[in-house]
């Protein structure tokens, strides 16, 4: 239900990562705490998250006889929210350092949850990843293992960067 939430238009994370109750295997926990994240572009999508997750809870636990709580600890992670321009911008300069072939525009907008998405907040950026191929695990995974020959390509793209600021500069 909450996976309907997401949409092209209002693109919307909600994850619950982490589960914690009970040490015995035949006792059922007195508390039981997940946790997890959530990120989305409009005030609107949080505000139906959280009603949705209310309404969840109020099924399911009322069910079990028992009572829950939400807390959002802050600061919490926001989208990260590409400025227009700078996504243009860096096409041009990874198609000139990197070859078109080595370099695919991402969207302008991630649900990916990284400090950066407060930068952005403040002033236009881009956040771009370096990009390891398709058949890899999950950056999540815990058999992730970061491709190291991605940092040549990363490493040209941002000193292509410094180096056409500097040619637009002088």
């Amino acid at each position: 239900e909450l996976a309907a939430l997401s949409t092209e238009k209002a693109p919307a994370v909600f994850s619950v990562c982490s589960i914690r109750g009970g040490d015995a295997f035949n006792v059922f926990p007195g508390k039981l705490v997940l946790k997890g994240t959530s990120r989305f572009l409009y005030p609107e999508t949080g505000n139906q998250i959280n009603r949705l997750m209310s309404e969840l809870l109020d099924k399911y636990v009322a069910e079990a006889g028992g009572s829950w709580s939400v807390s959002y600890p802050l600061p919490d992670y926001t989208a990260t929210v590409n400025d227009a321009a700078g996504c243009r911008y860096l096409e041009k300069v990874a198609e000139k350092y990197v070859g078109a072939g080595n370099f695919a525009p991402d969207a302008e907008c991630s649900m990916c949850g990284d400090d950066f998405g407060f930068f952005l907040e403040k002033v236009p950026g881009v956040y771009f990843r370096l990009g390891i191929g398709e058949n890899h695990c999950s950056l999540h995974s815990r058999d992730f293992d970061f491709e190291d020959g991605a940092l040549e390509n990363g490493i040209s793209v941002m000193c292509g960067i410094i180096l056409e600021q500097k040619k637009n500069i002088i």
